[in-house]
């Protein structure tokens, strides 16, 4: 797993097969509402479609659960 570590916040990145921007706008809505003050973001040029997340260390399984509840792949890089 790729992270950060910044008090009790860490810097999370996974592999989605998040494809446009429509879709990109709808997860990132989701992640949002969940946790609405984390730093959150998504790089469709990459070709992991990159998902990075700042969030407590106890939210990645929350984060990959929205994700994969969405219709998308989700896996830790």
């Amino acid at each position: 797993m790729s992270w950060f570590v910044s008090k009790s916040t860490i810097v999370a990145v996974f592999k989605t097969n998040i494809g446009n921007n429509n879709e990109a706008e709808a997860v990132l809505s989701n992640l949002r509402h969940m946790f609405p003050d984390s730093k959150v973001s998504i790089d469709l040029n990459d070709c992991d479609k990159v998902l990075r997340f700042e969030i407590p260390v106890t939210g990645i399984g929350q984060v990959m659960s929205v994700v994969k509840k969405s219709g998308f792949n989700c896996e830790v890089l």
